[in-house]
């Protein structure tokens, strides 16, 4: 039924997309585009996905990327512009490569937040991230590596950050482009319990974008992030049948509240590192700040890998 629903709505808005493009024929692409160019994909992928996924599991999961990307690379033609208009492949700088990390790290943080804040909301929202990662788990570590993490590094990019950021770009400032491309990216994955740690993480994807200029970074945070993803599932595996241990409520709420506090200093890195400008006549702590994140960063996930290997 949600599915469903779902459709109903997509293919609405398709219609309302045609409906506009019929009455402004001459104008260039733009946001009602990416919008129609959304809402056309995912009614398709609506009507292929469960099929294709229930028949072939993860690699049906690869058919449904590549039904996504193909659309994507005949946009420019549609659009009658550059195909490097909507798919930039320079080599993103050093800076703005690190810059992206930890932005993604912070967003990590602040989804991690925000995911705890769903569970202990609505604790039946937790089922739908077991069902995710028990479906990655089912294919073997082959399919969930091409399927699981390399496909949609590549075909959701090119939706995402390729067509729809081009439909934004140079029309609205960056915050809006952000908040709009975190929203989209939120609601293409149609699982209400996981929209806003989705939409955090498809901001902080989308400014990467925006700012390197270049497809190739949003597509290696998004490939960290999966392969990120995946390890915690394998690793999660041996501690399944393990009853968690109980924990107080004040020590659960300084945890999340440090999460918090260190995702925000994280996002101000990345965000600084990305937007590139310094304060002529003061020296810069970017890097100094960044050098230390990097080394608390290394050894706690030194720490958490022995943590959960023992």
């Amino acid at each position: 039924m949600e599915y469903l629903i779902s459709l109903i709505v997509f293919a609405l808005g398709v219609v309302f997309w045609v409906g506009w493009r019929t009455a402004h024929l001459k104008e260039p692409f733009g946001l009602p585009d990416g919008f129609g160019y959304f809402c056309a994909n995912m009614a398709v992928y609506i009507l292929t996905a469960p099929y294709l996924q229930s028949a072939l599991g993860m690699w049906g999961l690869l058919c449904t990327e590549i039904i996504l990307l193909l659309p994507a690379l005949f946009m420019p033609r549609l659009a009658r512009v550059k195909a490097r208009e909507f798919f930039c492949l320079n080599v993103p700088s050093i800076r703005h490569v690190v810059g992206g990390i930890v932005l993604w790290y912070g967003a990590l943080y602040v989804q991690s937040v925000g995911t705890q804040l769903i569970f202990t909301l609505f604790p039946g929202a937790r089922d739908s991230y077991v069902n995710v990662s028990s479906f990655i788990a089912s294919g073997g570590l082959t399919a969930a590596i091409v399927a699981g993490v390399l496909a949609p590094a590549v075909c959701e990019e090119f939706m995402h950050r390729g067509v729809i950021l081009a439909s934004m770009r140079g029309k609205y400032n960056d915050a809006f482009i952000t908040v709009a491309g975190g929203f989209f990216f939120g609601l293409f994955h149609l699982d209400a319990p996981r929209f806003l740690g989705t939409a955090a993480m498809g901001m902080a994807l989308t400014y990467a974008g925006l700012r390197s200029r270049s497809l190739l970074l949003p597509m290696l945070l998004h490939f960290i992030n999966n392969l990120y993803s995946l390890a915690g599932t394998i690793l999660a595996e041996p501690a399944a049948d393990t009853a968690p241990a109980e924990i107080r409520a004040i020590d659960f709420l300084m945890g999340q509240a440090f999460y918090c506090v260190f995702g925000i200093c994280l996002l101000s890195v990345g965000y600084a590192l990305l937007r590139g400008e310094r304060r002529t006549g003061r020296k810069n702590p970017i890097l100094l700040i960044s050098a230390c994140m990097a080394i608390v960063l290394a050894a706690q996930a030194v720490v958490s890998f022995f943590v959960m290997t023992a």
